[in-house]
C-alpha cells in the first residue's frame, strides 16, 4: 500500500495542475512533488519526514517509485482515470482530496506542493523542468547517465548551500513562492550555460 503522503500528494498537485495547465502528467506530478519536497527542505523540515524518496532518472527528471504506487492504487480504485500520460482526477478522486484536506497531518505539506505548483505563474512548466535538471543531485545524473537515488549526503549538503545563499539574500519569509520563483531562476541560468557550452562544442 502507498502512503498517505503519496496519495494525497498525487491528487493535489494532478488538480493543480490541471487548474494552471488544463492537464497534468504523470511526470509533471513527479517533478512538482520533488520540487515541493525541496521547499519543505528550506523551511527546515528533515528530508526523512517527506514520507517517500526520490531517484533522478538518465533524463534528469525526479522519479519517486512511492509516489508512481500511489498513482497506480489510485487508478485502480476510480479516484484518477488516465489518457496517454495525461491524468485526472475523478469525482471520487475529489471527495478523496476533501478528507484529506481536513486532516492537520496534510496542512504543512499544502503549502509546499502549492507554492511549487505556483511556480507555473512565472514559468512554463518546460522551462521548470529545464531549471530542474540542473538541481543538486540530478544534474549529476544528466551528465552521467544512470538512475541514482536523489537527497543522498552530497547532494543534501550541496542543497543547503543553495538555499543558506537564498536565505541570505530573501531573509525569513512565509511565501514560499518567492525562493522557489529565484532558486528555479538560477537554475534556468545554469540550463543556458549548459546548453551554450554543448553547442559550442559542437561546432567545434
Amino acid at each position: 500500500m502507498p502512503s498517505a503522503y503519496a496519495s494525497f500528494d498525487f491528487l493535489f498537485i494532478a488538480e493543480e495542475l490541471s487548474s494552471k495547465l488544463g492537464r497534468a502528467t504523470v511526470g509533471e506530478i513527479h517533478m512538482f512533488a520533488y520540487l515541493g519536497c525541496l521547499l519543505s527542505l528550506f523551511k527546515g523540515q528533515p528530508v526523512a519526514e517527506w514520507g517517500y524518496s526520490f531517484a533522478g532518472l538518465e533524463s534528469g527528471s525526479p522519479f519517486s517509485p512511492e509516489l508512481q504506487e500511489a498513482y497506480t492504487e489510485l487508478e485502480r480504485a476510480g479516484s484518477v482515470t488516465s489518457e496517454g500520460s495525461s491524468v485526472a482526477v475523478t469525482g471520487l478522486g475529489k471527495q478523496q482530496v476533501e478528507v484529506f484536506n481536513s486532516l492537520k497531518m496534510f496542512v504543512p505539506r499544502k503549502l509546499y506542493l502549492g507554492a511549487a505548483c505556483a511556480s507555473l505563474l512565472s514559468f512554463p512548466v518546460g522551462m521548470v523542468r529545464n531549471a530542474m535538471s540542473m538541481g543538486p543531485g540530478l544534474r549529476p545524473v544528466l551528465n552521467v547517465g544512470g538512475i541514482r537515488p536523489l537527497l543522498a549526503m552530497a547532494s543534501l549538503e550541496q542543497l543547503h548551500e543553495h538555499f543558506d545563499a537564498l536565505f541570505s539574500v530573501l531573509g525569513q519569509t512565509s511565501d514560499l513562492l518567492v525562493p522557489s520563483t529565484v532558486w528555479l531562476t538560477y537554475l534556468l541560468e545554469l540550463s543556458r550555460k549548459r546548453d551554450h557550452e554543448l553547442v559550442s562544442r559542437a561546432s567545434v
